[in-house]
């Protein structure tokens, strides 16, 4: 599963909540498991070990919340491409004139229990090199992605690393003016084709 992946299961979770019809999923292994922690779908549907009892627990609730707090942290290999699941983001190493507040210590959420359903943001880049593989792109941009910001925003990757799963980032965002607001973003997913973030605001973009 990638982030596409995840996204649709996200929203067709959120279509049958509108119809009062609550979503479950088993037989998920130890670290899609943590992936579905990572990306709050185990906020949106029941996880079950077997298909057995989940039959059992019909019918499925509705927007799962808090989440179980029996859920086992997860510490082995993670599903290639995914980060681990991170309760909280952690932020360090960036340059003397960042404004590095407002990210330490702060939440991961996601479209599940963010600012709304703001389930995918696509970008389209022009290019005039049509020999250019997807791929290529995808790794030029994941390069340069701290510069692509419009003038007066800034990135900063921790320690000014690349942007790969489980990477944390500092944003200052320009309000006009002096005014500027600092944020953070994690990468949760990245592969050869796309790359996926979570703020600590609450919003979900995709770049593929």
């Amino acid at each position: 599963m990638d982030s596409e992946g995840a996204i649709l299961l996200l929203v067709n979770a959120a279509v049958l909540e509108q119809k009062k019809i609550g979503l479950a999923a088993c037989h998920l292994s130890a670290p899609l498991r943590d992936v579905f922690r990572l990306t709050s779908l185990d906020a949106a549907m029941e996880i079950f070990d077997t298909e057995s009892e989940a039959l059992e627990r019909l019918p499925f609730r509705i927007r799962i919340s808090p989440r179980d707090p029996a859920f086992p942290a997860y510490t082995g290999p993670p599903v290639p491409g995914w980060a681990r699941s991170v309760e909280h983001v952690a932020i360090g190493a960036v340059p003397v004139e960042a404004m590095n507040v407002n990210v330490n210590g702060r939440k991961v959420t996601s479209p599940v229990n963010g600012f709304g359903r703001l389930w995918e943001k696509k970008y389209c880049i022009k290019t005039k090199n049509e020999a250019m593989a997807p791929q290529t792109i995808i790794a030029l941009w994941r390069r340069e992605f701290p510069n692509f910001w419009p003038k007066g925003n800034r990135l900063f990757t921790s320690g000014g690393g690349p942007i790969a799963p489980g990477a944390t980032a500092l944003l200052n965002l320009s309000l006009g003016g002096p005014m500027v607001m600092a944020t953070g973003i994690i990468v949760i997913y990245a592969d050869d084709h796309s790359f996926c973030f979570s703020t600590v605001r609450g919003t979900c973009s995709t770049a593929g």
